[in-house]
């Protein structure tokens, strides 16, 4: 069995409280089963000194992506309103073609009717 550990920092955006965990990942050799299994975890961490550069890239990096995840979800749900208005057209024009082929109808068994009276001697 081969094991190694790995290490996870994980906080909220924008937070001075981070956690870190490891884990350590085993794999046998038989089965080639991988397995994570959690060594240890530290009591949050405070980061002490001010945002540096790169946290700041990535704290910025990381609201540029809620934005585009917000953005994302109102296209999702303008294009769900979208496909409901274009249901309902393709249903009043399914209609609409079945109305006149209805009146069609009715309008031949009018006549046939007529000729029918006709031929019996009605008025």
């Amino acid at each position: 069995m081969v094991c190694r550990p790995v290490t996870l920092r994980m906080g909220l955006r924008g937070s001075f409280l981070e956690q870190l965990w490891v884990f350590e990942t085993c794999q046998s050799q038989a089965g080639g089963h991988s397995f994570m299994f959690l060594v240890t975890r530290s009591l949050p961490l405070v980061k002490m000194s001010g945002h540096t550069p790169s946290v700041m890239r990535l704290e910025q990096r990381a609201a540029e992506a809620d934005h585009i995840i917000d953005y994302l979800k109102q296209q999702v749900q303008l294009l769900k309103e979208k496909a409901k208005v274009q249901a309902t057209v393709r249903e009043e024009k399914k209609l609409m073609v079945e109305n006149t082929k209805l009146k069609r109808d009715i309008e031949q068994l009018k006549q046939t009717l007529l000729e029918k009276e006709k031929s019996r001697g009605g008025t």
